[in-house]
């Protein structure tokens, strides 16, 4: 029989943290007003969907949805402080809180330094191979409600000395149907180097916003953009982060009862799959108030971390 690490466990992850937590939600919930807002490209006028905002002095976060919209909680919102938004590829953007009203709309440039790809030279042929960790049957599966803006970092090891580009990450939902598999919601991906000397992750290597959307039960394969994550000879660190979108956390935000916590969860939220990983690196980063934790995700004393496999296109 499978078993979840869900949103109840995250929360026993941070007990010492978690009477903060409920009486921050249930006295934003008690007399939550919103403010709707929308953001787009300054150039194409097209909506940036999944940005993330911070304000109150960047203690609180939320996303744009795909139509660029998100809100404010109208009660956080201080004359004296000013409003962050942020989206892979394009400038970072403050606005004074005074500028901000209903149906408000903010415009995000293009940066104009865009990374450049790293090049592999001397290679006349292309193959893909899989990176295949041979995970035994999982049994457990990992999912977090909107209380917490978390981050599950781990690193995948090279095992077989396979460099290149990743095409494609494979991830496993549970192989039976839920009433809480909401494939909507994605997951937003990031990647780091690997500090081969310290034994933890390095630079943050994002710079395109790519979002993985499951779409069945049981394995997932999504397809990577060409030329954005390299698998190197330490492997890769990534990151997975689930992004609901403005609509919902409003929703979330206006509950009031354990009982609806626990149908919102039920009916929008889903898991990815994974397995205990006594060897490498997994971490889970959430920020509370302002505030960022960082504890090993464990289930029966073992460290977990995410069971996916990748696709590399490499030299032949």
């Amino acid at each position: 029989m499978a078993s979840f690490v869900d949103w109840r466990e995250c929360v026993n992850l941070y007990m010492k943290y978690f009477l903060l937590l409920l009486f921050f939600i249930f006295s934003v919930v008690c007399h939550a007003q919103f403010i709707d807002c929308k953001v787009l490209d300054a150039d194409t006028k097209q909506p940036l969907y999944y940005a993330t905002i911070y304000y109150n002095h960047q203690k609180l976060i939320t996303f744009s949805d795909s139509a660029g919209n998100f809100f404010f909680q109208k009660d956080f919102l201080k004359d004296n402080d000013s409003t962050k938004i942020e989206f892979i590829g394009y400038q970072t953007s403050c606005f004074s809180n005074n500028e901000i009203a209903e149906n408000k709309i903010f415009y995000l440039h293009k940066k104009t330094n865009a990374l450049q790809d790293l090049v592999v030279k001397n290679c006349k042929e292309y193959e893909e191979k899989e990176i295949d960790y041979n995970y035994v049957k999982m049994d457990s599966y990992w999912t977090c409600s909107p209380i917490f803006n978390g981050e599950f970092i781990s690193h995948f090891q090279n095992q077989n000395n396979i460099t290149g580009y990743i095409t494609a990450i494979k991830l496993q939902t549970p192989p039976f149907v839920l009433s809480s598999q909401n494939f909507s919601i994605p997951l937003l991906l990031h990647w780091y180097e690997w500090d081969s000397i310290k034994k933890v992750p390095g630079k943050e290597l994002t710079d395109t916003n790519i979002l993985i959307f499951a779409y069945k039960h049981g394995k997932n394969k999504i397809e990577i953009p060409d030329k954005k994550i390299y698998f190197d000879s330490n492997g890769i660190v990534i990151g997975l982060q689930f992004v609901y979108p403005s609509e919902l956390e409003k929703k979330f935000l206006q509950l009031n009862t354990h009982d609806e916590i626990q149908k919102f969860r039920d009916k929008n939220v889903w898991s990815f799959g994974v397995v205990e990983n006594a060897d490498d690196y997994s971490i889970f980063k959430v920020k509370i108030k302002g505030d960022i934790y960082f504890n090993p995700p464990k289930r029966n004393n073992k460290n977990l971390k995410p069971a996916l496999n990748f696709t590399v296109k490499t030299c032949k």
